[in-house]
């Protein structure tokens, strides 16, 4: 890899630049031979970087899988180490549950289960957060964000809106998202492992009880299991939202 090469001649500055280019295309560059190659500790420095630009940190795990498989009988004692660089509790109940059950590299070996508890206990035990002194980092990445816009009304006479606009605050640009699938307004919105959650709404007519959530990998919205209340009005959104949140997390 470049970066290696950069590093035995002490060039600082192109070490930085190539560092730069690998965090901000590590979807790319994880894919690549050079990838593969690298040692245990060149591969603990990228992951580790704070702003490492990846969707979400599954994409960093399967990454930190596929480079173990590539030699796993050599590489497998290195699994735990690793699993230390991923920001385990910004993944889901239920793909930290997943793991348990279908990963055996993970299910064989003590010390990545512990980490997994750990994750898990972030989610189910958010009231000790802050006083809990977690093994694992759950900072985001520092990558670049967007802002979006989601629904409501535009126009003279209000029409009501299922569009969805992204603010790039580096390039101070806006741009469109595929539409979802129902016009709302006064809708919830969350964001749940690098997906993007509509909930509820008004339609013009109704009050909606449906959700749906935008996938940024396929650039496409889906349907998901609706909230429970009758009728999730604007004074009630939050709670629709929470509850809603509640089950499904």
């Amino acid at each position: 890899m470049m970066l290696k090469f950069i590093k035995t001649y002490g060039c600082h500055d192109l070490c930085l630049a190539a560092t730069k280019f690998i965090c901000e295309n590590f979807e790319e560059v994880c894919q690549t031979e050079e990838f593969f190659e690298l040692t245990r500790a060149e591969l603990d420095e990228i992951v580790s970087n704070d702003c490492l630009k990846v969707d979400t940190e599954e994409t960093v795990f399967y990454a930190l899988e596929s480079w173990i498989k590539y030699d796993v009988t050599e590489r497998q004692q290195h699994l735990a180490q690793l699993l230390h660089c991923v920001r385990l509790p910004l993944l889901s109940v239920k793909f930290l549950t997943r793991l348990y059950e279908a990963n055996h590299l993970i299910r064989d070996d003590h010390a990545c289960k512990h980490l997994l508890n750990e994750a898990l206990k972030y989610h189910f035990m958010p009231e000790h957060r802050l006083s809990y002194q977690t093994v694992l980092s759950a900072r985001p990445r520092c990558a670049p964000k967007v802002l979006l816009a989601v629904g409501g009304k535009a126009g003279l006479f209000a029409t009501l809106e299922s569009t969805v606009e992204a603010w790039d605050p580096e390039s101070n640009t806006w741009s469109s998202v595929e539409h979802m699938a129902e016009c709302r307004s006064t809708l919830g919105v969350v964001v749940q492992a690098g997906e993007l959650y509509a909930l509820g709404g008004y339609d013009g007519q109704y009050y909606l009880q449906s959700v749906e959530k935008y996938v940024p990998k396929l650039k496409e919205w889906q349907p998901v299991a609706p909230m429970t209340k009758s009728k999730c009005t604007p004074e009630r959104t939050s709670e629709c939202l929470l509850g809603w949140l509640g089950v499904h997390k």
